[in-house]
């Protein structure tokens, strides 16, 4: 789906002229979860011989982004559900297939709607709170950031020479855990919401999807067969405040 980025508002704000009252007629919040991105596939075609074949993984499609629009058969909030989530991508599979984006979601709005970003917490954000509760040392961190940011083929050995190429390739693509939110606009949101939109405004983007295995051949070992693909990135869970104001 095309149409603005909130960004657009963060530099035209959208106005009609109207006159408003000083007081809000309701407020409420609403989380919005981006879609999760499909992880790539660790698949090799199929040989008639015991050795595999070359690697054939496909990609994860992208996730579903969320849009905001107005509609004049939306007059309050009350109707708004409090959290808002957007289609995950589905997996790559074997045989160069890729997986398929997640559906958009459109949330419907009325004219008046007042938006404000209370908070943001991103994929990296939350593996370091739950490292923290687990109180993990380092090797155990990095076992469980790996299992988080890579699919392994079920056969054959991954060694630490893998995972580095591996870590280094998704890092060089801002596709690491802490490079992904990076990547991505970090202006707080707000906006305000006078008059009807001419078309969906982009709110927050789903996230990127992970890497089939033909992505990690290491061209400095050109014949060992690359056993892992990467996971799809899971966006940041963002809650807003929305505020409706009566207009005069």
């Amino acid at each position: 789906m095309q149409g603005q980025s909130f960004l657009d508002h963060l530099v035209v704000t959208v106005r009609g002229g109207e006159t408003r009252c000083p007081y809000p007629a309701i407020e409420t919040t609403l989380t919005l979860d981006p879609g999760t991105g499909g992880s790539g596939a660790a698949a090799f075609v199929p040989m008639k011989s015991s050795s595999v074949g070359p690697p054939s993984g496909g990609n994860g499609g992208a996730g579903g982004d969320i849009y905001f629009e107005t509609s004049s058969h939306v007059t309050s909030l009350a109707a708004v559900p409090k959290r808002i989530r957007a289609g995950n991508g589905l997996n790559g599979q074997g045989s160069y297939r890729h997986g398929k984006r997640g559906a958009d979601t459109v949330v419907r709005l009325p004219v008046g709607t007042v938006i404000k970003e209370i908070s943001r917490e991103s994929e990296a954000e939350k593996i370091a709170r739950d490292e923290a509760a687990l109180e993990m040392d380092d090797e155990e961190r990095r076992r469980v950031r790996r299992a988080r940011m890579f699919i392994k083929h079920p056969m054959g050995e991954i060694t630490e020479d893998d995972y580095l190429y591996a870590e280094r390739l998704l890092a060089k693509e801002q596709r690491a855990l802490n490079l992904h939110e990076a990547a991505q606009a970090r202006d707080k949101i707000q906006i305000d919401i006078d008059r009807p939109l001419d078309q969906p405004l982009l709110i927050t983007r789903g996230g990127t999807g992970g890497l089939g295995n033909p992505h990690f051949i290491d061209p400095a070992q050109p014949h060992r067969a690359a056993r892992l693909a990467s996971r799809g990135a899971t966006p940041s869970t963002i809650t807003l405040a929305l505020e409706l104001k009566l207009i005069a």
